[in-house]
């Protein structure tokens, strides 16, 4: 002879699926919203100019701050990005601030927006590397 547990009555059904519901409309709702994160992202100089150098250090990592829906800052955590572009093609010898091009950033979907970059402007130091004088 078989022994079966109680079945469950309508009512505990009906109040197990209304909760299921209930946390899956919050994940949803929760997801959705705008939310921003910020993520530490490499700085490349480049097309610095023949005959130049850099000699100030550069920082390594630029923080840049995106907006979007949680469910798609979320992914961020485990992509690469790419890099951060500081173009010094204008620059000549000396001091200049050169602004960091979030252009070259890659994110997979047009809802993420950059909305903060730090630094936004870096300070750069190029002197002409000796023998090669303009």
């Amino acid at each position: 002879m078989r022994m079966h547990g109680p079945e469950p009555s309508d009512a505990t059904v009906v109040t197990g699926l209304s909760l299921l519901l209930s946390v899956l409309i919050w994940t949803c709702v929760m997801v959705e919203r705008p939310a921003e994160t910020t993520l530490k992202v490499p700085l490349r100089a480049e097309h610095i100019p023949a005959g130049l150098k850099v000699t100030t250090p550069l920082p390594e990592n630029v923080e840049v701050t995106v907006a979007g829906p949680g469910i798609l800052l979320w992914p961020l955590r485990f992509v690469d990005p790419g890099s951060v572009e500081l173009d010094l093609s204008t620059a000549a010898a000396g001091a200049a601030s050169f602004a960091a091009d979030r252009r070259s950033l890659r994110f997979a979907d047009s809802d993420l927006k950059v909305v903060r970059m730090y630094p936004a402007n870096v300070r750069v130091t190029l002197v002409t590397i000796s023998g090669q004088a303009k």
